[in-house]
């Protein structure tokens, strides 16, 4: 699947989602709770049941909990799958340069995200950006040198001498 091939996958899945990924766990962690609470909270306030209409009213209540649950989580997954459904088929059709420009652009945004986050900078500085085909193979598109350009202007000489760009 496409979101395998990122390392640092939440911005791209937010991106292609329209919920970050976070978001999703966290009010499904919060509908659980709620719902397992909800049939003891409720069952003890209504001190006219016995035991046995208690019983059953928890029965019946964790069992509607169930169900709230699932739907929210199909809802949630149909909401993923309205939102990335027309960026993956307009995906497709894009040529492999505006691909790469993409792929860049989501590594700038993971980097600009945790750098205003006051995350770990775990992304960030010059982006090299490649592309493998089966036709081409592999290209790159953007490049960064290991070294300052203006600083070594011999090398652009000797580049320019042979006959290279």
């Amino acid at each position: 699947m496409w979101r395998d091939f990122f390392a640092q996958q939440e911005i791209v899945q937010t991106f292609m989602d329209g919920v970050h990924p976070g978001f999703g766990q966290r009010l499904d962690g919060a509908i659980t709770s709620l719902m397992n609470e909800l049939p003891e909270v409720v069952a003890s306030q209504l001190t006219l049941l016995d035991a046995k209409q208690g019983g059953q009213l928890r029965r019946a209540l964790k069992t509607v909990g169930r169900e709230i649950q699932e739907m929210f989580r199909r809802h949630l997954s149909e909401f993923r799958q309205q939102n990335h459904r027309p960026i993956v088929s307009v995906l497709e059709h894009l040529p492999k340069e505006e691909l790469a420009e993409l792929a860049e652009s989501l590594v700038h945004l993971t980097s600009t995200r945790r750098r205003v986050a006051m995350e770990a900078e775990t992304v960030g500085g010059p982006i090299d950006v490649a592309v493998i085909s089966k036709g081409d193979g592999f290209i790159w598109m953007k490049r960064k040198h290991y070294f300052r350009p203006e600083l070594n202007p011999q090398f652009f000489a000797r580049l320019q001498e042979e006959g290279k760009p």
